[in-house]
């Protein structure tokens, strides 16, 4: 008897146990199941995100291309050659290559939004005073046009296949997206060849001085076009333009509100650029970046220009003994007639001047609010 019910009980028992078992089976799969099913719904939705940026990216293309052919028609002598993508580091700014009808020759034109607010309201002017502004190391032939119904800019130059400084570095082509072309380190250009461009560079700043610019803000590898090894300096449609510079966010604290200090921190960053394949990443050189450049030939002026009791001036930058012997060829062919600039050419400069200082001004006033309330 006892027996039999020993038997029965031990048969209960192993229902039981079979039954928990089969109960914390079903309770795993349960949960593999579920996290396999969160794992390829996290899977879905970074899918869905990336169609969803592609189809954005591909919106705003079209947008733009739209804006293109509308502004083409409009001009009637200009023909679309093909549409670029992102070239610059400006993910507002779409370009194209163009060419007049009937002409072999490449034009490149950029479009973007209009500052807010534009310091000129006449197109005509600034490309006059464009126009008049020739020197041996500045960009020439470009013209810009505004499209107020669309709210655009078009700038409209001749398309340099020699690239800027910057596709020089990075042994880049012009025309490439810029996340790529950019995204590896560069090399380092010969002493030489940084100490004449840079030379180059600082006479078309000396020149642009000389009109009545107090500052030309937009000063980087990307901005200083290569032509037959010579420097051509491009960009001044964008100080007339009011737009903001690309190195403001970085340096605005180490110049403050001084706007002639502006030009000499930003050549700073292009001559370290020269020097080390890389972009200056912090306001002036940290430790970590003085390792790059320990015993080059240009750390005595990179020390001038970050380290001085003042930030030295463009003028004190281009007498530094590192320029010494540098020969200007292109200088001795300069003979240029005297411009006469017009009153109204005058105050368009003296306003793009106030523009460029307020909005140096702002920018430094709201860092030291941010500094204060962190």
């Amino acid at each position: 008897m006892r027996f039999k019910q020993g038997i029965v009980l031990l048969c209960l028992l192993s229902i039981v146990t079979v039954g928990i078992l089969m109960w914390l089976l079903r309770r795993c799969m349960h949960f593999r199941r579920y996290d396999y099913t969160v794992l390829r719904a996290d899977m879905s939705l970074a899918e869905h995100l990336h169609e969803e940026k592609k189809l954005l990216d591909k919106t705003v293309q079209d947008a733009a291309l739209l804006n293109c052919q509308y502004y083409l028609r409009s001009k009637g002598h200009f023909e679309l050659l093909r549409q670029c993508p992102n070239i610059g580091s400006r993910s507002e700014k779409n370009c194209f290559q163009v060419s007049r009808i009937g002409s072999n020759e490449k034009l490149l034109l950029a479009m973007f939004p209009a500052s807010s607010p534009c310091p000129h309201d006449s197109d005509k002017l600034i490309n006059e005073l464009l126009l008049l502004l020739k020197h041996p190391y500045l960009y020439s032939g470009v013209m810009i046009d505004t499209l107020p119904e669309q709210g655009l800019v078009s700038v409209l130059q001749p398309f340099n296949k020699d690239g800027s400084l910057k596709d020089i570095i990075y042994h880049s082509k012009p025309l490439d997206r810029w996340q790529t072309k950019y995204s590896r380190c560069g090399i380092v250009l010969p002493p030489t060849s940084i100490r004449k461009y840079c030379r180059q560079i600082l006479e078309a700043l000396l020149y642009l001085r000389g009109k009545g610019f107090t500052s030309f803000q937009h000063l980087h590898s990307g901005n200083v076009l290569i032509r037959k090894d010579c420097c051509k300096l491009t960009g001044v449609e964008n100080i007339l333009l009011g737009m903001k510079p690309k190195l403001q966010s970085v340096i605005t604290r180490l110049v403050k509100h001084k706007a002639d200090a502006f030009d000499s921190v930003c050549f700073g960053h292009l001559l370290f650029e020269l020097c080390t394949g890389y972009e200056l990443d912090s306001a002036a050189p940290q430790p970590r970046h003085l390792l790059d450049i320990a015993g080059h030939d240009a750390v005595e002026l990179l020390n001038f220009i970050f380290y001085s009791d003042t930030i030295p001036g463009i003028n004190e930058i281009s007498t530094h003994s590192y320029f010494k012997g540098v020969d200007l060829k292109e200088m001795r062919a300069f003979n240029p007639a005297p411009i006469r600039l017009t009153p109204a050419m005058k105050s368009c400069i003296n306003k793009t001047n106030k523009t460029a200082a307020d909005l140096l001004s702002r920018k430094h006033r709201l860092g030291k609010k941010e500094k204060v309330n962190h």
